[in-house]
């Protein structure tokens, strides 16, 4: 069972299609032959930028990305996204995002990164990495 990520709206995003399965061969000469494995991307990356949040989101006992990243990692375990996490985007990102995480699992890359600027208000930014699903 997925863990469910806050469904908050970030300040920015980043994301990155990923890569296909597949291999180079270069021959002495130069030349290259490139054979390709499959018609999915994967390690496709998504960067959620949050800026100016209460710490509760963050450190909160339940539904805090904190407690997230910890249920996804402590049981290695896929994040399931809301619909906060695309708005404010392009309706073309919007569907496309939709069908991407319906393909792909997605997890933490790294942890969350947390910058405070004020009392009891900081920046976060999260970097997932998503991958095909081998079952």
């Amino acid at each position: 069972m997925p863990v469910n990520f806050p469904n908050l709206k970030p300040t920015g995003r980043t994301y990155k299609p990923g890569t296909y399965p597949q291999t180079f061969f270069q021959a002495l000469n130069g030349s290259t032959t490139v054979v390709q494995f499959g018609a999915r991307n994967f390690n496709a990356e998504l960067t959620l930028q949050f800026s100016n949040i209460e710490d509760t989101v963050v450190f909160g006992a339940r539904d805090s990305i904190i407690s997230a990243y910890e249920s996804a990692n402590g049981r290695w375990d896929y994040i399931s996204f809301g619909s906060g996490v695309m708005d404010g985007a392009g309706s073309s990102m919007q569907s496309r995002m939709k069908e991407i995480f319906s393909l792909l699992k997605w997890r933490f890359k790294e942890p969350p990164t947390v910058t405070y600027k004020f009392r009891n208000r900081c920046d976060v930014s999260c970097t997932f990495t998503a991958f095909l699903d081998g079952v």
